[in-house]
């Protein structure tokens, strides 16, 4: 099974169940975390840590962030990668993109970016 699947999987908020959430927002740092775990169906409990600073963001361009997907347990089953990082939401989107393997349309991978960021507060929304 590819990380990536189970990755696009709590995106789109399909087949997954979100075990836990916490958020935080250091003014003083200004910065924003989230970390959220998640079951997928076939038993693979997969965590994001997420990390944005908020000062530098434009809503012009991709922000630079920190994304951590890893894979708690494998639920026996065989992942690759276990772990994948990222420095910004384009960068997640156009590795989604690459392993979709013409799985996605385009209006899935933008939607990656512009419906479902990790943190809800800032996105110029």
């Amino acid at each position: 099974m590819e990380l990536a699947s189970l990755v696009r999987d709590i995106l789109r908020q399909r087949h997954v169940e979100r075990l836990a959430q916490h958020r935080e927002q250091d003014n003083e740092a200004e910065a924003e975390w989230e970390i959220a775990r998640w079951r997928h169906r076939s038993g693979v409990v997969i965590q994001r840590r997420y990390e944005l600073e908020i000062a530098q963001q434009d809503s012009a361009s991709c922000p630079e962030c920190w994304i951590d997907w890893q894979v708690i347990d494998a639920a026996g089953q065989e992942i690759n990668p276990m772990r994948k990082q990222f420095y910004n939401l384009c960068q997640q989107s156009f590795w989604l993109a690459m392993q979709a393997g013409g799985e996605d349309e385009t209006s899935d991978r933008i939607a990656q970016i512009t419906d479902n960021p990790p943190v809800n507060a800032r996105w110029g929304r």
